[in-house]
């Protein structure tokens, strides 16, 4: 095998982000080795036998270094022709892309299918290309021409019409065009489906993605973490403080002399009271105020760096050293990317069960440390006997728990120690989980657009009784469907049977003498139960109606249980005489090691997110099975488009969250689709700190409970 041929592969695009995708040795002498990839940026499953299927004649095999050397050469002789600016370059780069936008929606609008669920086959790409063909051989679309008012380029449309003269004459030109475009569509679909991306874009990708949204309106909102918008509020906090400082009294020298290597470059007026730049204003090469920043509002070295747009904590660290500021024996603190409050413990601080880093200070965060000298301080307590080491070091593994949820509020009062995670969830977790979710079925708590908010008009102590309360927060239990034969019967006697058959009537042999001697007809009931007066079993319809009715699971020995006959008579009955074959598998619905209820589905799901596990049938969740049939029947297009893959399967990362937090409840009104569920979780755990001050929910000895 040659060595170009061993490393033979198959270029996909995924249809969720849109990135190339590169499997090898996926055909072998024109088989399909492999049923499915899946994509290594989003994770999506694509199917690769119906996209071969599909696209056979517009995929082929093709080397990925050979690809992007013939990218490279197109790039290079688009790039560095001399005879157009690098303005038009640039300008022409853009201008393309929006083409390609433009063609983008059109076979969107045509197709009635959104971008993100159409594969970036050879086939999308060809069609595209075409529609750009004007640009090569005749003027500009002229609905395009209006988004290139505010062009930077006055020239461009000049230089484009010896451009397109120039792509005619040479072929080599061309094709390397031909390339160059088929690479920005690429491109351009990619941002389409990843426009509120700010990670994972190149920064050509990020470019045409501004200009895109600059001139066609998209939306584009980035989601902050919320450790960022707390560092953000905390920062406007402290440029509030300073700001408020009395300058005039700290120092009245503000010049200093900026300098490179001890060559004087400017002198710079200084204006405490403006923001630190780097440029115009370096606040931290004045002693004065760095002092004062550093000692007199107890900042630490990195905190004044990022007040400062300095890159890292070492130039501040540097100046204080120029300037004499000794470091402070203090603590330092920082906000960690949890939201909890850390510390940067003393150099002496050595934890005997955390990796030790000589050069580099431990840091922790500030309620392990506040438990710690608590602990340190009643040496007598059980817990300091169990879980301090050498009397001033905490058990790592052991969980400090906030009470009221507010990661900042460190309290020795509202902390709780837990030995292990196991302990802090089934105490802690699932205690709090059952008082919110009594409440929010109670309507204490309301859930209205994504939110959950408090009633502080209404206390349901006021209005039920205690009865009452346990009945209304009462947990849903867990029962399989028809799993008692009774149950069955109850459901069959409701279904409309004239329907199904016209004629009730069997005949039966009474003495088993030979055929036509002593054989006697019965009228049958399929309204009432299968007996020996009334043997539904021997109806061929009856018999066939119920045995493939999957939510039965009536195996034979269920089916003679139902019929009151043997298992052996009911398998002759089926098999034998009707010749009916059973569903090879039954319902299936049971309860998965996290507590929610799992299902079978039916052979026709074609859901490409649920994976086949190593059983002979697909399963998954049950309320997200309901919610995903609930919303595709529904007429809210937008939400369709939003969470629904082809208009019917939800994505693989969009969640559906039980609203009374009950994870049994599968009711199609206490299911919320959603793609922020974490936002929503720790939206509803800042309630607690309000529901405690309003003695709606207490704690003791490590559990919530309602009071």
């Amino acid at each position: 095998m040659s060595s170009k041929k061993k490393h033979e592969k198959i270029v996909l695009f995924c249809p969720e982000c849109g990135i190339s995708i590169s499997h090898r040795r996926i055909l072998n002498e024109g088989e399909v080795r492999l049923r499915y990839v899946f994509c290594p940026e989003c994770g999506k499953k694509i199917d690769f036998t119906n996209y071969m299927t599909e696209t056979s004649s517009n995929v082929k095999s093709s080397d990925k270094n050979d690809f992007e050397d013939k990218l490279d050469k197109a790039l290079d002789i688009i790039i560095n022709d001399r005879n157009f600016s690098k303005g038009f370059k640039n300008i022409l780069h853009r201008f393309i892309a929006r083409l390609s936008y433009i063609k983008l929606k059109e076979v969107e609008k045509e197709k009635k299918t959104p971008i993100s669920q159409m594969l970036l086959t050879r086939e999308l790409i060809n069609l595209i290309e075409d529609k750009l063909s004007p640009i090569i051989n005749k003027k500009p679309i002229l609905s395009v021409l209006k988004y290139l008012d505010q062009s930077d380029y006055p020239d461009f449309f000049l230089d484009l019409k010896r451009y397109q003269i120039k792509l005619r004459k040479s072929k080599k030109y061309r094709k390397a065009y031909s390339i160059y475009v088929r690479w920005l569509i690429g491109i351009v679909y990619r941002i389409i489906n990843q426009i509120n991306i700010e990670k994972g874009l190149y920064e050509y990708q990020k470019t045409i993605r501004d200009d895109l949204v600059k001139y066609f309106k998209l939306e584009k909102n980035y989601e902050e973490k919320s450790n960022d918008k707390e560092m953000t509020n905390d920062l406007a906090k402290i440029k509030k403080k300073i700001i408020e400082i009395d300058w005039e009294n700290v120092s009245d020298d503000r010049i200093i002399d900026k300098s490179i290597n001890g060559v004087l470059i400017k002198t710079i007026i200084l204006d405490p009271f403006k923001d630190c730049d780097i440029e115009s204003n370096p606040l931290y090469m004045h002693k004065e105020w760095l002092e004062k920043l550093y000692n007199g509002l107890n900042l630490s070295d990195g905190k004044i760096a990022k007040l400062c747009g300095c890159k890292s904590r070492r130039s501040i660290w540097d100046w204080r050293k120029r300037h004499g500021i000794d470091t402070k024996e203090e603590l330092e603190y920082y906000l960690d990317k949890q939201g909890y409050k850390s510390i940067l413990m003393p150099p002496d601080y050595r934890h005997p069960q955390m990796a030790i880093i000589p050069s580099r200070r431990q840091t922790i965060g500030e309620h392990r440390v506040v438990m710690e000298r608590f602990m340190m301080q009643n040496p007598d307590l059980e817990i300091s006997k169990k879980y301090l080491i050498d009397g001033k070091y905490l058990t790592v593994g052991t969980i400090v728990h906030h009470i009221n949820h507010v990661k900042s509020d460190n309290r020795i009062e509202n902390l709780w120690l837990y030995p292990n995670k196991k302990e802090h969830h089934t105490q802690a977790k699932s205690s709090l989980n059952e008082c919110l979710s009594a409440l929010i079925k109670i309507k204490q708590i309301i859930f209205s657009n994504g939110e959950y908010k408090f009633d502080s008009s209404f206390d349901y102590r006021n209005t039920y009784n205690k009865r009452k309360i346990r009945e209304i927060i009462k947990p849903v239990e867990f029962k399989v469907l028809f799993e008692n034969i009774a149950e069955i019967k109850e459901e069959i006697k409701e279904w409309d049977w004239e329907k199904i058959s016209d004629n009730w009537t069997v005949s039966i042999n009474k003495y088993r003498t030979s055929r036509g001697s002593g054989e006697e007809t019965i009228l049958l009931d399929p309204y009432s139960d299968c007996s020996d007066s009334n043997p539904l079993h021997m109806h061929k319809e009856w018999l066939e109606t119920i045995v493939n009715d999957i939510r039965f699971n009536l195996t034979d020995s269920r089916l003679g249980e139902l019929c009151g006959i043997s298992r052996g008579m009911a398998l002759y009955w089926r098999e034998k005489i009707h010749k009916i074959k059973r569903a090879k598998i039954g319902f299936i619905r049971f309860l998965d090691e996290t507590g929610y209820i799992r299902i079978k589905v039916p052979d026709s799901y074609k859901n490409p997110f649920v994976r086949e596990l190593n059983i002979p049938f697909k399963i998954m969740r049950e309320h997200r099975y309901i919610a995903e049939r609930s919303l595709a029947k529904s007429s809210d297009l937008e939400l369709k488009i939003k969470f629904l893959y082809e208009k019917k399967y939800l994505y693989s990362h969009v969640h559906v969250h039980h609203i009374n937090l009950d994870k049994i409840d599968n009711r199609t009104e206490n299911l919320y689709i959603n793609d922020e569920h974490k936002k929503i979780h720790s939206q509803l755990y800042s309630l607690l700190e309000q529901l405690m001050k309003n003695d709606f929910i207490g704690f003791k000895k490590g559990r919530y409970f309602l009071l």
